[in-house]
């Protein structure tokens, strides 16, 4: 499986968070339900009744009865919200088993080409009739030569904040996402629930690279999430982030995040988390794609970026540390999910207030040397030389 080269990232706006709140129970933002249909097809026709008897002698026969004509089929408009009709494509899997057990096989995190967090039922493909009607067939570089996706519809329902269960199957790691055609350009018009993996427990026992969202046997090279980075230039060529560089273009200073899936807020382990545990950040930033010659696409429950998570203001490695209990208005929710007490937001996000500044106590100072001790006195005199010699014999 060739790697998803996943984004063109333009500027980030925070999400609408709304009432959505911290708690995992938090109620699904489903799509709407299709509509009825107007009227039920007619009944059919009654029986048309029986012709009479031909009289005595002669040759005539009785009459056929025709039947009645059925009724009209009426017409109603399908209900909006929610995705193309969901198969067994992008559902996640640990066997074949788990694909129906027809067209679709299990592309499980561990293959040697690339895996799939949690797995994800799909199958080789060269065209979309092989995919269903519910899918596309792509490597995203704009040719149709590669794997099944499901399909979806970007940014729909707009301003989404929780988990569609009838977009890319409810599923916290597939994000939809424009394809890319033949000039590199995103196609907003044909867009794909791709494979976003959140951390390297998802992945076992390969490891979840953040940039092209799948699983790989390698670790990835780069800084983490949340280290200051910088970018030459426009960081596409020297990103030193094993994501991207946020607001490190031009030799600026910037933070490495990730991408994530909207609404991604309510399980652990999102931002290459640990799945138990304090959490690292969190999926509560949205993000605005932009394409040459057309408008910025609608921010919906596509794709988002990953936010530090702090308990006190000075954690930050920009913005402030706001308050998750005033901004979900669920006191200790937000601590029990994520064993923080803050977001960090360089924006105000509105009915939230900045922690408390981080506190801490000073190291104790060190035990003073002991006192020298005194030097040795020197040494007695040396000998005196030896006695003369012998004088010599007369001659």
């Amino acid at each position: 499986m060739k790697k998803l080269l996943l984004v063109s990232v333009g500027s980030l706006v925070a999400v609408s968070v709304g009432m959505m709140g911290c708690s995992s129970d938090s109620s699904d933002g489903s799509g709407g339900t299709g509509g009825q249909g107007g009227t039920q097809i007619g009944g059919a026709g009654g029986q048309g009744a029986q012709g009479g008897s031909g009289n005595t002698g002669n040759t005539s026969s009785g009459g056929t009865g025709n039947g009645g004509a059925g009724g009209t089929a009426g017409t109603g408009a399908g209900g909006s919200g929610g995705s193309v009709v969901q198969t067994e494509l992008g559902a996640t899997c640990q066997s074949d088993t788990d694909c129906g057990g027809g067209e679709f096989t299990c592309l499980t995190a561990d293959n040697a080409d690339g895996g799939i967090a949690r797995g994800m039922c799909t199958k080789n493909c060269t065209s979309d009739a092989e995919c269903g009607a519910s899918g596309h067939c792509s490597s995203n570089d704009g040719t149709t030569q590669g794997l099944c996706y499901e399909a979806c519809t970007y940014g729909e329902p707009a301003g989404a904040t929780e988990l569609d269960p009838n977009k890319c199957h409810g599923r916290n790691d597939l994000g939809c996402f424009p394809d890319t055609d033949a000039n590199g350009d995103l196609d907003f018009t044909r867009s794909n629930c791709v494979p976003l993996c959140r951390n390297d427990e998802d992945c076992g026992p390969s490891y979840c690279n953040p940039a092209s969202g799948i699983c790989e046997a390698t670790e990835p090279t780069g800084l983490d999430f949340n280290s200051p980075c910088s970018c030459t230039t426009d960081c596409s060529t020297d990103d030193p982030c094993k994501s991207f560089c946020l607001g490190g273009t031009n030799g600026g200073m910037g933070t490495c995040t990730e991408l994530c899936v909207n609404g991604d807020i309510t399980s652990p382990g999102a931002c290459g988390s640990s799945n138990t545990g304090a959490q690292d950040g969190t999926c509560l930033l949205g993000l605005n794609f932009t394409q040459d010659g057309a408008p910025e696409a609608t921010v919906g429950d596509a794709l988002g970026a990953c936010a530090q998570l702090c308990d006190c203001e000075g954690e930050c490695r920009s913005g402030n540390c706001w308050s998750l209990d005033e901004l979900f208005q669920q006191a200790g929710a937000c601590q029990q999910l994520y064993g923080r007490d803050g977001v960090c937001f360089d924006f105000d996000p509105m009915g939230s207030s900045i922690l408390s500044a981080c506190s801490g106590t000073g190291g104790t100072g060190g035990t003073g040397g002991g006192a020298g001790t005194g030097g040795t006195g020197g040494t007695t005199g040396g000998t005196g030389g030896t006695t003369g010699g012998t004088g010599g014999t007369a001659n």
